[in-house]
């Protein structure tokens, strides 16, 4: 019995772990307190930057946010502000993905320690449907540690944004739809098998997992088809994986 509390706050700790991964407002306060100081610092690396490649900022380099703010005159009016504008986005990005890489590390330490604890067979053996969630849970993690990985290297141009790094660059985008689809199906099997034991606590609770978990992939795999096709049409087939002008190249490859 000692060992429920420790459990209960596992499972509600990888929950809004992953959880703020999906939304974002649930760290923004959190956010908001590293984006000013990192504004500072991505100043310096976009002067940099720019000095490096030869180019001057100018307005016309960011005509995605000049057509985006077109409604409100005198809000961008020079290419001072237009740089403000795109750097404290970059900042934003930036800080974001660190916390995401730092949460997921997070809950793959925890993972490991539960794991530790008690085997993931063990686990299977006794809830199916949590045992579950704990792997698409540490599947997850890592899909989305890589990924913000990944864009952090293209902000630094580590990763160069052309047509030979197209998989290594979409890739990861993918599996992260798909595994955030099969975390959100599992998450729910969770809510309902709990529901299940408690309207019908005499059935057989094998054939109620076998129900759920089936009723998981049943509902996660079309789901993660459609994504897979939708993601693959709309894929770019030729040039830069990332176009220009797009809202991540505006703000990442800025």
């Amino acid at each position: 019995m000692r060992q429920i509390p420790l459990l209960l706050t596992i499972q509600i700790f990888i929950a809004w772990s992953i959880s703020s991964l999906h939304h974002w407002h649930l760290i923004f306060p959190l956010t908001a307190l590293f984006t000013a100081a990192f504004i500072k610092w991505a100043r310096s690396l976009f002067s940099v930057s720019q000095r490096l490649k030869g180019q001057t900022p100018s307005p016309d380099r960011y005509f995605i946010w000049r057509d985006k703010t077109s409604a409100f005159p005198g809000l961008i009016n020079s290419a001072r502000t237009v740089e403000e504008v795109v750097l404290m986005l970059m900042a934003f990005a930036m800080v974001l993905l660190f916390i995401s890489a730092a949460l997921c590390l997070t809950s793959l330490f925890v993972l490991v320690l539960l794991f530790h604890r008690k085997s993931l067979p063990r686990h299977w053996s006794d809830s199916p449907v949590m045992a579950l969630l704990f792997l698409v849970t540490l599947v997850t993690s890592i899909v989305y540690f890589v990924f913000s990985i990944q864009w952090i290297l293209v902000s630094f141009d580590q990763i160069h944004n052309v047509p030979k790094n197209a998989v290594f660059l979409l890739l990861p985008g993918l599996a992260l739809v798909t595994t955030r689809t099969l975390y959100d199906a599992a998450h729910i099997g969770v809510y309902v098998q709990r529901i299940c034991y408690l309207k019908f606590p005499t059935r057989s609770t094998n054939s109620m997992n076998k129900i759920v978990i089936g009723g998981v992939f049943g509902t996660a795999v079309p789901a993660m088809a459609v994504l897979v096709y939708f993601h693959l049409v709309t894929m770019p087939q030729s040039g830069n994986p990332i176009p220009e002008g797009s809202f991540m190249g505006a703000i990442v490859l800025a």
